[in-house]
């Protein structure tokens, strides 16, 4: 399972760098018109979730919350591609793009980025009382 965790932070930190990191490549257009960018955001934000997932333990409130996040995470580009009627996420109608950068996006990622960190901290919590126990 560790290992699992490491490849989908990796996933994570490769996703965030690129994302500020402003590349190029970020505006390619992949097949349906979906831009590698948002791809990127999917993948990152997904990494980040299930991230979360594994390291929470069953039957806690934390694994709750990761769950939450991670189908936050799955709907956030459908909800954008309803509001914006393109794979783009290019908005028209200023009222449906303000909710949807503003609100939802910023809450998605606030969860996402919440949990994981919760999840990183309890796991290493709990490693640091095993090894104190022994």
């Amino acid at each position: 399972m560790k290992g699992y965790v490491a490849i989908l932070l990796a996933v994570v930190v490769a996703a965030s760098a690129s994302l500020v990191a402003g590349a190029g490549y970020l505006e390619v257009r992949l097949p349906g018109g979906l831009p590698f960018g948002t791809l990127l955001v999917i993948l990152g934000l997904g990494a980040a979730a299930g991230a979360s997932l594994l390291l929470s333990r069953s039957g806690t409130v934390m694994r709750w919350l990761a769950v939450v996040s991670l189908v936050a995470v799955l709907a956030w580009f459908p909800v954008g591609y309803a509001l914006a009627g393109n794979a783009a996420l290019n908005f028209s109608d200023g009222a449906d793009g303000t909710f949807f950068l503003r609100q939802f996006t910023v809450g998605v990622v606030l969860i996402v980025v919440g949990t994981l960190g919760a999840a990183l901290a309890a796991a290493g919590f709990r490693a640091w009382r095993r090894r104190r126990a022994t």
